[in-house]
């Protein structure tokens, strides 16, 4: 998942000019297909859910949305989004100018990201709601890339992509059994480490408090510095917040292992389960092997396990 929050929000800004909202013009914006149900959805239900999406906000948000994309009736023949936004901007009370409508714009589709990427919405026309997350973001986007080496973990690389869901959240934590201390990628992110008996929580800091609708990307990695001579069978977690797409990523230096999986949510019991024939991954030529995950949540356990 290549995409980001701010690539969804470039989208929908395309969209609010010229002609509005198209399903041809939809078609050309990946991120926000992407957030929609993926390339293989069909225009129908894609446009079905951006409007649930707009809907769910409500009120004089959702209706300068529909105005600004030639939503509603009376902007569906207005082909210019600056007399889209004077016929918006007339219908106020008081009355106000069509850079006034701009500025507010802005701030709807702020809002408009932060409910497509958190998923937060009846996904029309399933309706459906995934959990909602108790840590004050949304992860949008997570990946974790594994180096083996020799049978044994070299370093695992981590990247969480996420929005803020709330004002003033001031820190994003993970806990972890893993002694290692990360090493942070991201300038605008801090660390602290809490220990427990049996591992460690990780807290990241960000410069300012967390606020709604702010993209943050952090990334760290994390180096087998104990020096953990155990042979290592996989990279899976649990997924207690809410994540909205998920890549794991293992590269094998020397030896490559005999058979490769997905782990595809499974109880804490149950993984990392069994390879067959619909979960079996081939490595690359690349000595990589790559799988993607959708809308995880639960506490169930995803990711990459291999036998040797």
């Amino acid at each position: 998942m290549e995409s980001t929050p701010a690539d969804v929000r470039d989208a929908i800004a395309f969209l609010c000019k010229n002609k509005g909202f198209t399903d041809e013009r939809l078609a050309t914006r990946s991120a926000l297909v992407n957030v929609l149900g993926g390339p293989g959805t069909t225009s129908e239900v894609l446009r079905e859910r951006f409007v649930a999406a707009i809907n769910a906000i409500g009120g004089p948000t959702a209706e300068i949305l529909g105005d600004s994309l030639c939503l509603t009736e009376r902007t569906w023949e207005v082909n210019s989004l600056h007399e889209r936004r004077r016929i918006h901007g007339l219908l106020q009370d008081p009355p106000i100018q069509p850079e006034a409508v701009a500025d507010r714009a802005e701030s709807a589709i702020d809002e408009l990201v932060t409910v497509l990427v958190s998923g937060r919405y009846p996904k029309s026309p399933i309706p459906t709601r995934i959990a909602e997350s108790h840590s004050g973001v949304a992860i949008y986007g997570m990946g974790i890339h594994v180096i083996v080496r020799d049978r044994r973990h070299e370093e695992t690389r981590y990247r969480f992509q996420m929005v803020g869901l709330t004002d003033g959240v001031d820190f994003f934590r993970i806990d972890t059994r893993n002694p290692d201390a990360p090493r942070l990628l991201s300038e605008d992110f801090s660390l602290r480490m809490e220990l427990y008996e049996g591992g460690q929580q990780l807290q990241f800091w960000p410069e300012q408090p967390m606020m709604r609708g702010r993209s943050y990307d952090l990334r760290y990695f994390i180096r087998n510095a104990a020096r953990d001579e155990r042979t290592l069978t996989g990279e899976w977690m649990a997924f207690h917040e809410p994540t909205r797409f998920a890549t794991f990523t293992a590269t094998f230096i020397s030896e490559q292992p005999q058979t490769v999986w997905r782990v595809d949510r499974l109880t804490d019991i149950a993984a990392p389960g069994q390879p067959t024939r619909d979960t079996i991954l081939q490595v690359d030529e690349k000595q990589s092997v790559r799988t993607e995950f959708s809308d995880l949540y639960g506490g169930l356990y995803s990711g990459i396990a291999w036998d040797w």
